[in-house]
């Protein structure tokens, strides 16, 4: 799927899990230029995918644990529950 070059920033769109799963590039891509994804599953929303404020914000960690960018306030934290 080839993917205008434009700001869509502020514009939002909506996929079930099933979508996701099969298609995780595509969404990824839509967020990586500005969208914002609401995911479904079972007809309910149970996350949102949003592209980083500005590219600072973005935290990369790799399967060795190696750790790119901000370290996240919750990052290996007991949060209790």
């Amino acid at each position: 799927m080839a993917i205008p070059k434009r700001d869509y920033r502020g514009q939002n769109f909506t996929v079930t899990m099933m979508e996701l799963r099969s298609q995780p590039g595509e969404v990824m891509d839509l967020v990586a230029h500005g969208m914002s994804c609401r995911v479904e599953r079972n007809g309910k929303h149970i996350a949102t995918i949003v592209p980083p404020e500005n590219e600072g914000d973005s935290t990369e960690i790799f399967r060795d644990g190696s750790i790119k960018g901000p370290i996240p306030l919750t990052f290996r934290q007991n949060l209790g529950g």
